[in-house]
């Protein structure tokens, strides 16, 4: 990926987020993977866990999943901490340590993370996250220099406070591969607090329980305009199925009463879409779709 896009505080209406912390326990972050090389989509989780000391300092644990669906977590090698001053430091296996987010950066203020990048507040606003409250965004431009000094490249980006950046845990800030990443959803203790509403993020809770496959179809995949969707058992009819895009915003909605029936897709411009499957509100599966 050679750029990539990634999503004067306008508080008068609006109240300040409680205190949150990155490495409070119970964070969950949602992470989507795009590789345009194998088109595949893939969801994988991160969560904070309980706190540990390494040399008499305090650390948080983390944890990842590498599919939501099913919820198998295995502990990462690195530790996370958090100063006063909303510094968040990342530990590796080696002792090594550095700053993964500055939180508290003020426009022009430059700070140099765990990888070697130059990250530099740009500017400040908020954005809206649960409960109608708004947390602090800073617009970073992320530089990487050569071994001669020579910047290499840069990259703009926001940091949501709490959260971090719009991308996976440990972003690479220039990556060389043709790979995108997106944060699909952040809860805090398996309720959802950024984006403030998605009925795409709903459907997770921190992966606490598996999605039944309920025996579902769909083909052709990719599909060029109408999508066959079926079911092995009558007593899950009728289905409720929703569209939605990469973005977590739900696109279509449709309700499938026969054991095989077609969904018409034409409408929608080719990409990649997420078909999430409900019955009686109670999601039975999902599945990538490429629409050509």
């Amino acid at each position: 990926m050679k750029s990539a896009i990634l999503f004067i505080i306008a508080m008068s209406l609006c109240t300040l987020a409680d205190a949150q912390h990155f490495t409070d326990a119970n964070n969950n972050w949602l992470i989507g993977e795009l590789n345009w090389d194998t088109e595949v989509y893939v969801e994988y989780q991160f969560r904070t866990d309980v706190d540990t000391m390494i040399n008499g300092v305090s650390y948080t644990t983390l944890h990842r999943n590498d599919d939501v669906n099913n919820p198998l977590w295995y502990r990462l090698d690195y530790y996370l901490r958090e100063d006063m001053d909303k510094r968040v430091y990342i530990r590796f296996a080696d002792g090594q340590e550095g700053i993964l987010y500055h939180f508290g950066l003020q426009p022009g203020q430059t700070v140099t993370l765990w990888n070697g990048i130059s990250a530099r507040a740009v500017e400040i606003d908020s954005v809206e996250v649960a409960q109608g409250q708004m947390a602090r965004r800073i617009q970073v431009a992320a530089t990487r220099y050569d071994t001669e000094g020579n910047e290499d490249c840069t990259l703009y980006m926001r940091w949501i406070d709490g959260i971090g950046v719009l991308g996976p845990l440990l972003f690479d800030y220039c990556p060389v591969e043709e790979v995108m990443y997106a944060l699909g959803c952040f809860f805090r203790n398996e309720s959802l607090y950024y984006p403030s509403s998605s009925s795409w993020c709903e459907g997770f809770v921190s992966a606490t329980e598996s999605i039944e496959d309920a025996n579902i179809g769909i083909y052709p995949n990719p599909v060029k305009d109408m999508l066959t969707i079926t079911l092995d058992d009558d007593s899950a009819l009728p289905v409720d199925v929703r569209l939605f895009n990469t973005m977590g915003q739900i696109m279509g909605r449709y309700e499938v009463n026969k054991r095989e029936d077609q969904i018409d897709l034409s409408r929608y411009a080719s990409g990649l879409y997420v078909l999430q499957i409900l019955h009686k509100d109670h999601p039975l599966n999902l599945q990538r779709v490429v629409k050509q």
